[in-house]
Order: structure tokens, then sequence, then C-alpha cells
């Protein structure tokens, strides 16, 4: 019993002392990657994150971004409501950046299909998309 007490207190020590130990090995997923997106979004003047992707993605990352960025989520796999409430134009008009989030192979493809598009890599899971 006493070694399990002591692996505990040890256990605990450690976990305090290293800042990223509470990302329970979450390392590759969604919301390991918050803490390197959020900065990148922080520094932006006025972006909007838009993704095809599960919201429960970017509900960690709402609390770690501030107030300016915004957010634009579709149904996984659902064209008809991409081409009815997607407007990159509009979109482009309002925002200072546009950032797609966690990106599916064929949200990227409906983009490129509807638009002329121009993409960067920003980082983790994070592509700057712009209008040509």
């Amino acid at each position: 019993m006493l070694i399990f007490l002591l692996l505990g207190i040890v256990s605990g020590v450690f976990l305090g002392l290293t800042p990223d130990a509470a990302l329970d090995d979450q390392r590759g997923t969604a919301s390991g990657n918050n803490l390197e997106i959020a900065p990148v979004l922080n520094s932006m003047t006025k972006p909007i994150v838009i993704s095809d992707n599960t919201p429960s993605f970017f509900l960690a990352l709402s609390y770690l971004v501030n107030d300016r960025v915004k957010f634009q989520l579709f149904r996984d796999g659902d064209v008809e409501s991409w081409r009815q409430k997607l407007n990159l134009k509009e979109l482009a008009q309002n925002y200072s950046n546009i950032v797609v989030a966690h990106p599916e192979e064929d949200f990227v493809n409906f983009l490129n299909e509807q638009y002329p598009i121009r993409t960067k890599k920003l980082a983790g899971p994070l592509i700057e998309i712009k209008l040509q």
C-alpha cells in the first residue's frame, strides 16, 4: 500500500512540473494541436475558422482563442449545405484571414472546385486560404 501511495505522490509531482503533461497523450489529436493553433489564430486581426470536422474539436479551442476569432462549422460530407452556406467572397470581405482547420480531404476538394484559391499551411492542421 505504501508503494502505491508513493507512486501516486511522485506522479502528482511530475504532472505538476510538466506543463504539457495534462494533454493526456493527445499530442497528435485535435486537442493536442490546440496549444499550437491558438497563438497563430490570436496573432491575426479578425480571423474566421471554417471546417467540416467534429465540433468538439473546436469547443476546447474556443477557450484558448480571443473573442476576435470566429468559427463557421459545417457537417462532414454535406456538400449541399456547403454550397448553400459557404460564401468565401463574403467571408473575404468581412474577415482578415480565412482559415480551414482540421480539414477533411473532400472539404478541401470542394473549396478548390468552387473557388479559385491559394492555400498556405500554417501551424499543425491549419490552412489559410485566399481568393485569387
